[in-house]
């Protein structure tokens, strides 16, 4: 049993960091409530992060009953294996009865970027109308002209945001039984000074195996908690801390806490991340572990340090789109102890209607510490009840599409 004292230290330390922040901030990109309609999109295909920056001349709200205007954003294929895309704009609150419709077709050669710009060419031109009747129409003429002086915004929620979820997942046959549950509790606020998360969660696996003289029953069970604050410095530098608790049958921990303060630089300002970002992450770790059994190195606790770089580079453009992340960590205590992996996600449109997909990720892994000692028998290796020592791990996809033919049927037929 886990003594309650070790449930959510992380949370009480961050959050009387947090509570010393005040509740009102100041951004000049936010509009007062009654300047400038409110908004919730939902749908498909939507990039909301891109949207947020660049349609600065609405508020956008997080639950669609308290919107001004409700946009709903559906696709549909076309003839020529393109997309038709039609953003509902619903009117509520004093619009309300009101509804505006409108649609565009993208080839099935266009890019990411093509096909979110265009997406918010159109939720400009439909946003307008109601806008027009608020005071930020005063600054509204091709683009919003965003007045210089930065705007108070007292938000009632003061930025928090809260979720609950949860699923469970049962499959089988007559030979085999598999049960999954897993749920968490999130608690996050974002400013523009300050970003803090908040997680708990749980998970519970099962699987049962009944075949002929054959008959096993594997049962894991995981739970945790995570809290993180970070604090922006000034458009490139940022800095912050997580903390967090964590417990794992399959991988030998009967609770693990650890803290993580770091800094973070970007090369590009941070208000152009939806369109490339180039960061350097720093951060040292001290990590307490009480194992579940005794490990190969003969420990049943012990409290280590570590330190880790991570490189990432993010980057949408009309070609394509490159997402590479190399992080290395490596513990004081021992050097020879230590990690590297890359992950990376390559989508490049080589010409007119042919496009090329490479992802994958390689992990050099030298740092597994909670390996239980004792050999594994048969069983726990096939059912994978305990984790294994292992010098690498990989995966990879590789894929290419291409298409012509007609380019201008934008004609829908959804029959069969």
């Amino acid at each position: 049993m886990i003594p309650s004292r070790f449930l959510a230290p992380s949370f009480l330390f961050l959050i009387f960091i947090l509570s010393t922040q005040p509740t009102v901030t100041h951004a000049a990109v936010e509009v007062p409530t009654q300047d400038a309609p409110g908004i919730y999109i939902s749908g498909s295909g939507v990039d909301l992060d891109y949207i947020r920056r660049e349609i600065g001349f609405v508020r956008y709200v997080r639950d669609r009953k308290q919107a001004d205007v409700h946009v709903l954003v559906s696709q549909q294929r076309t003839a020529s294996n393109g997309t038709e895309y039609t953003a509902e704009f619903i009117g509520q609150m004093s619009f309300a009865g009101r509804r505006d419709t409108l649609t565009y077709v993208c080839r099935e050669a266009d890019t990411q970027d093509d096909r979110r710009a265009r997406m918010v060419r159109i939720l400009k031109i439909g946003l307008l109308p109601y806008a027009a009747s608020y005071p930020v129409a005063e600054h509204l003429t091709v683009t919003y002209d965003q007045p210089l002086e930065p705007v108070e915004v007292v938000d009632p929620w003061d930025h928090w945001w809260f979720s609950l979820s949860g699923n469970t997942y049962v499959n089988g046959d007559q030979n085999y039984r598999n049960i999954n549950a897993w749920g968490s509790v999130n608690a996050q606020r974002v400013t523009e000074e300050v970003k803090f998360n908040f997680r708990v969660y749980g998970s519970y696996n099962e699987s049962k195996y009944d075949y002929d003289y054959y008959q096993a029953l594997s049962i894991a069970r995981g739970k945790g908690s995570s809290t993180s604050i970070y604090f922006s410095l000034d458009d490139h530098w940022s800095w912050g801390a997580s903390a967090g608790f964590n417990s794992s049958e399959y991988g030998n921990l009967d609770y693990s806490l650890s803290l993580k303060p770091g800094i973070e630089y970007d090369i590009f300002p941070y208000d152009e991340s939806s369109r490339r970002r180039l960061s350097f992450t720093y951060q040292i770790a001290g990590r307490y572990a009480d194992y579940i059994e005794e490990t190969i190195y003969d420990r049943t606790t012990e409290m280590r340090y570590q330190h880790s770089l991570r490189v990432k580079l993010d980057l949408t453009q009309p070609w394509g789109s490159i997402y590479t992340a190399v992080t290395g960590s490596q513990y004081f205590h021992d050097p020879g102890k230590n990690w590297l992996g890359i992950d990376s996600n390559i989508s490049v449109n080589l010409f007119e209607g042919f496009s090329l997909q490479v992802r994958g990720g390689y992990s050099l892994v030298h740092d597994q510490l909670s390996l239980r000692k004792g050999e594994a028998t048969e069983e726990e290796i096939l059912l994978r009840r305990r984790e294994l020592g292992s010098s690498y791990s990989y995966w990879t996809s590789v894929g290419f599409s291409y298409s012509f033919g007609s380019q201008n049927n934008s004609i829908v037929n959804p029959r069969f």
